[in-house]
């Protein structure tokens, strides 16, 4: 299970990655169901903050975390580890049982938190990819715009040129100049 944080820092939204034979179907919908808004409860605030792993053996008994969290999910005991790139958390990886209670080693915990390392750097350059993607899109809608405007003498296709762009970049119904 992942939670990835929102833009504005200000939601953990749930993101599949299941092992599916593993999890009950409950238990992943109720998941995906489940978004977390700030503030955050004590629990998932202290991983944002504290940028390690926490460990809890019983999540029902946890009493940082949102109330009826475990049961909503059936959830036994879970380990959640952040995602960290340059010490800005991306997301939260929570590794969770629902068939009994399980106490992590120090060495699985390491474990996870490396493979957590990779996931964030995939997820940095994901977000990189898709914020170059988006660079490069408005660069050519200016492109089109001066290119009209150096290349049209007619005012009203240079204007319907410059307004439809302008609805494309901002994804608007409607523009007018």
């Amino acid at each position: 299970h992942f939670y990835l944080l929102s833009e504005g820092r200000d939601a953990l939204l749930p993101r599949s990655g299941f092992d599916q034979g593993a999890i009950p179907a409950a238990s992943q919908q109720a998941f995906l169901e489940t978004p977390l808004a700030a503030p955050f409860s004590p629990f998932w605030q202290a991983v944002l903050v504290r940028l390690e792993p926490v460990s809890v053996f019983n999540a029902a008994a946890e009493v940082g975390l949102p109330e009826g969290y475990a049961s909503r999910l059936g959830l036994k005991s879970l380990v959640v580890i952040p995602l960290v790139v340059r010490q800005r958390v991306l997301a939260l990886a929570a590794v969770m049982t629902f068939h009994e209670f399980r106490n992590y080693t120090p060495e699985q915990i390491q474990l996870a938190q490396s493979i957590a390392s990779v996931g964030a750097l995939a997820i940095e350059n994901a977000q990189l990819h898709q914020e170059s993607n988006q660079r490069q899109v408005e660069q050519q809608a200016l492109q089109r715009v001066a290119g009209a405007l150096l290349q049209e003498l007619d005012l009203r296709e240079v204007l319907e040129t410059v307004c439809r762009e302008a609805r494309q970049l901002t994804g608007a119904r409607n523009a007018a100049v």
